[in-house]
């Protein structure tokens, strides 16, 4: 896989984004936290939902369209024993507001890398690199399913 290893297959219009780091990023099952940060992250042109659970290597939830991170609801309690799991709300999606900007892959992909940085910004996430990292990932990620669907009409 080389570089793409962070790129899990999208299936059913959804994708889990993890971030690098080695063996010591992990933390075992017994480690994980039951605590929820959630709330509205305030990126100027929206206000998104996340919510952050459990600790050690961090994970990204993307929802697919026409759905929203409740999906994640069943799977969530599990990942969070051994991930940082980090679940958002695309505009206009579950519990963040509708905006009257279009919807595009590239908005996304600055929506998502918007509230990594206020995350960061609030403590929930502590690594800065991370989050300009990921919002540049979740950026290829979605301009390759743009491609897919593309190739796929």
């Amino acid at each position: 896989m080389g570089n793409r290893a962070w790129l899990d297959p999208v299936i059913g219009g959804m994708a889990i984004l993890l971030a690098p780091g080695g063996p010591a990023a992990a933390r075992s099952p017994q480690q994980g936290s039951a605590a929820v940060v959630r709330g509205h992250a305030d990126i100027g042109t929206a206000k998104l939902y996340y919510e952050v659970r459990g600790s050690g290597r961090r994970l990204v939830l993307l929802h697919g369209g026409l759905s929203s991170s409740e999906d994640f609801e069943a799977v969530i309690p599990e990942l969070s024993r051994s991930f940082r799991v980090i679940s958002i709300d695309r505009r206009g999606h579950g519990r963040s507001p509708d905006t009257e900007a279009p919807f595009t892959y590239e908005g996304m992909a600055d929506d998502i890398g918007a509230v990594l940085n206020v995350l960061v910004n609030l403590g929930s996430v502590k690594d800065a690199a991370f989050a300009a990292e990921l919002g540049a990932r979740a950026r290829a990620l979605l301009e390759e399913a743009d491609r897919r669907r593309d190739e796929a009409i």
